[in-house]
């Protein structure tokens, strides 16, 4: 699609090519029609518009987030779970309505926005409705059920800006909460342990799905990542460096037919590089240093998670090389 920049300047010097003669009307009327040179004027009076209602809407919002502040303590439970729900509910169907409208009114974005900040009111309404029921849990807890109740919209809407927030969350959870894997517990713990494999069947093919590399590139990160921390904590070299670089520096292969494999297959690869670039700058200076965890650290079943899933991305990573090197046995069974 061309750009907006691109027509002003387009329109322009046509404008100055047909006051020199070097055009003549008809093909200045076909210019117009073909790159829609009246509708410029238009889309800037509704952007402007929307800056308008935006600004309202931030010092309407401002105005209500005082209110509610002054009179929170006094209000009763069912008065704050209405308030809670109402603002989730509203903001969210107006985002909705608004996000499908077509791009030249100008209200995709923010409708887009709109449904941005329902993904970020959805984290407070957890936070507050577990207060009001007095469910206490950890902080980690919180922000793994929110991250995944953020992908449950960005799949629903097919929108990045959510996918992108989902995985950020997601992220933060997982971080933050990797000490209550040691706890030896069934319940969230197993999510976390599951870290690398959830990602990879949950966050990856939401990327295919956006078509984002945004959102490719997080979740690649995060595989990366988790691994990197399982093997490292785990004393398991093969798991932490080997097994991450191994798998991206092919992945390309796996899915070779997709239109999107080629600029997804970049990222990975420069994840990769950047990985082993950091490994062999660390082993450079600090070879041979001891992992924190001991091999009584094996005794406790939820760290038996992780290493599974390093085994089932194991058998992935070797079926990806065996299709980087061996492309026509592949093609025979096709």
């Amino acid at each position: 699609m061309v750009s907006e920049k691109f027509r002003r300047q387009l329109r322009t010097e046509a404008e100055h090519w047909w006051s020199a003669g070097l055009i003549d009307a008809n093909l200045y009327e076909k210019l117009a029609e073909q790159y829609q040179f009246r509708e410029l004027e238009h889309s800037a009076s509704n952007r402007f518009i929307a800056i308008l209602i935006g600004l309202g809407s931030i010092l309407l919002g401002l105005g209500v987030i005082t209110f509610v502040a002054a009179n929170w303590q006094g209000w009763s439970r069912l008065v704050k779970l209405i308030l809670l729900m109402g603002c989730f509910l509203s903001v969210n169907i107006l985002g909705f309505y608004l996000w499908q409208q077509p791009l030249s009114k100008g209200y995709y974005r923010l409708g887009s926005g709109l449904l941005l900040l329902g993904g970020l009111l959805l984290g407070a309404n957890l936070a507050l409705m577990s207060q009001f029921f007095h469910q206490s849990g950890e902080i980690y807890e919180l922000f793994l059920i929110w991250g995944f109740g953020v992908t449950t919209m960005a799949y629903s809407l097919r929108l990045t800006p959510l996918g992108v927030l989902a995985l950020i969350l997601v992220a933060i959870g997982y971080l933050w909460g990797w000490d209550f894997l040691l706890q030896d517990s069934w319940g969230t713990p197993v999510i976390l342990g599951h870290m690398p494999l959830i990602t990879s069947l949950v966050f990856l093919p939401l990327a295919y799905w956006c078509g984002s590399s945004t959102i490719f590139g997080l979740s690649a990160t995060l595989i990366m990542g988790s691994l990197v921390i399982v093997g490292t904590r785990l004393n398991l070299p093969v798991f932490a460096f080997i097994l991450p670089s191994a798998l991206f520096w092919g992945y390309d292969s796996l899915f070779r037919e997709h239109p999107l494999t080629s600029s997804f297959g970049t990222i990975t690869r420069r994840l990769t590089l950047t990985l082993l670039s950091i490994v062999f700058y660390q082993f450079s200076f600090h070879w041979g240093t001891s992992s924190a965890f001991d091999g009584s650290s094996f005794r406790k079943i939820s760290l038996w998670f992780p290493l599974l899933d390093s085994i089932i991305l194991s058998g992935v990573t070797g079926f990806c090389w065996f299709r980087m090197g061996n492309p026509w046995k592949l093609r025979q069974f096709q």
